[in-house]
């Protein structure tokens, strides 16, 4: 939180003087500003600002406190019309937006326009109004015919979007909806007339058709093809013939007729030149009538009051040349219909609806009277003529003359904040308004920070709402920016007694070094951050040069940085961890092991000496053949070390002649490498139906040998233990071991002949 100064306000109306001082540094900023660029010569304004190329026109459109910056706000204050067209969401300026320095550039010479514009390149589009149709083959000038202030140069701004504002009202219409010419025309060609216009001849026009007008044709009334307003109507003779031969010529036909039915006639005396109600229902006929033959001049000389009511008229020629019934009615001469605020220039509002007209219009007199508030009120100015010719009105109003409510912004100072509820006689001792009056802070203010900020204005930092600062824009005002745990520590502890500046922003200026110098050749923001002291934004494998992996990743550092030791620090794993071989083994540790994990050999370095690790045993933990204290060393790579012979040595120690480290079965040995090759019916029989208890090596290949039941009872056979009495050679001469049945071609017809 920022601090909070509380100031004792020993004279309150020098707040006012913010403003005066702000105009007054802003003017020597201004000068000196422009003695300097003077010397650099900068390019002249355009023409259209060339009063403004002075010290003081510079602020006219640049920032005072940054001169690089132009504020649009700046230029629509003097180009109202655009400002106005871009608040309410009209033309080109209010669809594109962006400072207006960005397209209207200045300081480029007197002759320089500050307007590039290209009419033949320029997107239609953009100023809320698309080209379609014939419209993108008609002429810029065609359309945008005004001209800027001054009527020498052309304005393409402010053209008129309606169809009237370029192609004349060729239909004579005046009524707001018949002028939208877009209802039954089109851009893609005058003459082709849109299907449905929706036109409705007694909701458009002034001349409703009903009766026996709805089934009348268009043309019998409207004449020509163009032209159909204004067409006259007043009068029914305008289409139909007098049957009265002008005896009602100035009487329309409709006080008696009706469009149902000419013949109907429905006679009152509720005509437009003179209607009878209130008082004048009963009068006598014979009042007003005097000639009773009915016929010209059988109406009244006139219609106005005064042709009968002469004698009552009490205003004499106050009201000459207006009608009684503004005010007065036939309802009574008495029960007026007058409305002050309407009929007349000084409205009623407040005290003044409740006094009596008497008490303003003395005598009669209506007009001419004054309005300024003296002429009625001379008495009650308390003010004694302090204020000479203001009006009242700038402060007092008619709704109660004690509760006054004046605009101070008329003055040099604006009141806002605290200061709108300070009490007048602060500043203004004893009601002399026209003292001079300081309006720079210093004027009233104590100043408490002992002239640190003498060039800086005390608004830059506090308010008019209150003195002491709530919301100082410290990353804004001041070069060390405020962030994570910076924002939560109190003012003091930086700017102790008061104390804002100069202010070294090293971090050593407030905190200690931890690393009691380890770091002397680093800035502290390479690791730490404002966010949090322990929230580090060290990376170890790219700002160190020993790299964490496996289960180095999550250890604490303190388990290798013990007593804050942080720098010089042997990276060898035996500086870390205990030699569980104690040396028997080298100290290269990582050939067995990795930071993974201590306990697991992932078998990536078992190539000692014959022995290589592959499939199956690839996946042993290292205490299924090393076990207990079993030196590491030395246990010999023949399978029958660890695996028990189930050919008890029949082949030999070589169990990899046949057999895989990726599976014990199936094996790659193949029978034919015995000398024996298996084919026929061999191919399908068990292993131990020849091998009988496992005995695979030194078996002689005689058939004989497997199939001894079979020789022995052919022998013995009375018939055919004769045929093979003499056949002393293998039994493989005729038979086969496709079948023992088979017998080969050329021995089936043979017989023992003896020896």
């Amino acid at each position: 939180m920022h601090r909070v100064h509380k100031v004792h306000m020993r004279n309150a109306p020098g707040i006012f003087a913010a403003p005066l001082a702000l105009a007054l540094l802003l003017a020597a900023g201004v000068m000196v500003l422009w003695s300097s660029v003077s010397l650099a010569g900068p390019p002249p304004l355009a023409a259209s600002h060339a009063r403004f190329d002075n010290p003081e026109g510079c602020v006219k459109c640049h920032d005072a406190d940054d001169y690089s910056k132009v504020p649009s706000g700046k230029c629509l204050s003097c180009h109202k019309g655009i400002a106005v067209r871009i608040r309410s969401g009209r033309g080109y300026h209010a669809k594109v937006g962006g400072a207006c320095a960005k397209c209207h550039r200045d300081h480029r010479g007197r002759g320089a326009t500050m307007i590039a514009f290209n009419p033949a390149s320029f997107n239609h589009d953009q100023a809320g109004w698309p080209l379609q149709g014939a419209h993108k083959d008609v002429r810029c000038q065609k359309c945008h015919t005004g001209t800027r202030p001054g009527g020498r140069v052309r304005t393409y701004l402010g053209a008129n979007a309606n169809c009237s504002s370029c192609h004349a009202n060729i239909h004579g219409f005046s009524r707001g909806s018949l002028k939208k010419c877009d209802r039954c025309h089109n851009v893609f060609g005058w003459g082709r007339i849109n299907a449905n216009t929706n036109f409705s001849h007694n909701a458009e026009t002034r001349y409703k058709l009903d009766g026996g007008h709805v089934g009348v044709s268009c043309q019998k009334c409207h004449k020509g093809k163009a032209r159909f307003a204004p067409t006259p109507h007043a009068d029914c003779k305008n289409c139909h013939n007098d049957e009265h031969r002008g005896l009602f010529a100035r009487w329309a036909c409709k006080n008696c007729h009706n469009t149902k039915k000419f013949k109907s006639v429905s006679f009152g005396h509720n005509v437009p030149r003179f209607k009878l109600t209130g008082k004048h229902k009963g009068v006598s006929c014979n009042k007003c009538h005097v000639n009773r033959n009915w016929a010209p001049p059988w109406k009244p000389a006139s219609n106005r009051c005064n042709n009968c009511h002469a004698k009552d008229n009490k205003h004499g020629t106050q009201f000459e040349g207006q009608l009684c019934n503004n005010c007065h009615s036939p309802a009574g001469w008495r029960r007026l219909n007058f409305s002050h605020n309407k009929q007349s220039r000084f409205r009623l509002v407040g005290k003044h609806e409740q006094v009596d007209c008497k008490k303003c219009h003395n005598g009669g007199r209506y007009k001419p009277l004054p309005m300024e508030c003296k002429s009625c009120h001379a008495q009650d100015d308390p003010h004694k003529g302090k204020f000479g010719d203001k009006p009242c009105a700038n402060c007092h109003t008619p709704k109660d003359w004690l509760k006054v409510k004046f605009d101070h912004s008329v003055t040099r100072f604006q009141l806002t904040g605290a200061h709108q509820d300070t009490d007048c006689e602060k500043c203004h001792p004893g009601g002399d308004l026209k003292a001079t009056i300081p309006s720079s802070c210093d004027g009233c203010h104590i100043d408490l920070h002992g002239g640190q900020f003498k060039e800086k204005l005390c608004g830059n930092c506090h308010g008019m709402d209150a003195w002491p600062i709530d919301n100082f824009a410290h990353n804004d005002q001041a070069r060390f920016k405020l962030v994570g745990k910076h924002m939560e520590v109190d003012c003091d502890n930086c700017h102790l007694q008061g104390h804002f500046k100069p202010i070294q922003a090293n971090c050593s200026t407030c905190h200690a070094d931890f690393h009691q110098g380890q770091m002397a050749n680093k800035v502290c923001e390479q690791c730490h951050s404002p966010l949090g002291w322990q929230d580090l934004n060290f990376v170890h494998n790219r700002d160190s040069d020993y790299k964490l992996r496996g289960q180095h990743v999550t250890l604490d550092c303190k388990k290798c940085h013990t007593d804050n030791n942080y720098r010089g620090l042997e990276n060898r794993c035996a500086d870390c961890h205990t030699d569980i071989h104690r040396g028997t083994k080298g100290a290269r540790c990582e050939d067995c092991h990795n930071e993974i994990a201590w306990d697991t050999n992932t078998a990536q370095v078992h190539f000692f000496g014959a022995y290589e690790l592959s499939g199956e045993h690839d996946r042993l933990p290292c205490e299924r053949c090393h076990t207990g204290e079993q030196e590491l060393g030395g246990l010999g790579h023949e399978c029958a070390n660890c695996h028990r012979d189930p050919h008890f040595s029949s082949f030999g120690p070589f169990c990899v002649d046949c057999h895989t480290q990726d599976a014990w079965l199936p094996s790659k040995f193949r029978h034919f490498q015995t000398g024996f090759r298996l084919t026929g019916q061999h191919r399908f029989v068990n292993c131990d139906r020849c091998h009988v208890n496992r005995i695979y090596g030194g078996l002689p290949t005689q058939c004989e040998f497997c199939h001894t039941d079979t020789v022995q009872r052919v022998v013995q056979s009375p018939r055919i233990g004769e045929k093979h009495s003499c056949f002393v050679a293998g039994c493989g001469d005729c038979h086969s071991t496709i079948g023992w049945a088979q017998i080969r071609a050329q021995f089936r017809d043979a017989t023992c002949i003896g020896p």
